[in-house]
């Protein structure tokens, strides 16, 4: 079974693509199952926005130190999720966080679910997420439009410096 782990941008993503290399435990054991459609979230580095929605594999394994947790069927879990990745829940995550120092600090369970969150209609958090997606799809084009046009640019400053395109000048 894939071993996941859980990133402040990308969310929860196999471990062995995310770090490139092995950094889990040969022991799974202890490790848990999180199934499809669950949450997950690093409970000592939520502070972060470590918090992840599986929605790719039927099951996968996390480390032990992670809390998993499901919703009721009258929330969309895309909505929940931007939601619980935004600025002002995680600010609401490291006002939560207990613990003497600061990286060994955690957010359990018990004080994690006390986190209010008010959610629309069932249809309006849908339309809600499926405008943020595609807000999402069309920077993701931009940003490889840009990228392709930085690469172009280079590619001409290249040849002018070399002298194998010349610019006229009157």
């Amino acid at each position: 079974m894939i071993v996941l782990s859980c990133t402040k941008h990308r969310g929860l993503i196999p471990s062995l693509e995310y770090f490139g290399r092995k950094i889990y435990s040969d022991n799974l054991k202890t490790y848990k199952i999180v199934e499809k459609n669950v949450f997950a979230y690093a409970t000592n580095h939520i502070e972060e926005g470590s918090i992840g929605y599986q929605s790719k594999y039927e099951k996968a394994l996390i480390s032990p130190m992670y809390t998993v947790f499901k919703t009721e069927e009258n929330i969309n879990d895309e909505f929940l999720f931007r939601v619980l990745k935004s600025n002002t829940y995680i600010q609401e995550y490291q006002k939560r966080m207990e613990g003497s120092i600061d990286r060994r600090g955690g957010l359990r369970w018990q004080e994690f679910s006390k986190i209010k969150v008010s959610v629309p209609s069932y249809e309006e958090q849908t339309a809600i997420a499926l405008t943020l997606e595609t807000a999402d799809q069309q920077l993701k084009s931009y940003q490889n439009k840009l990228e392709a046009l930085q690469l172009q640019k280079k590619g001409l400053m290249q040849q002018l410096l070399t002298g194998k395109i010349r610019v006229n000048v009157k």
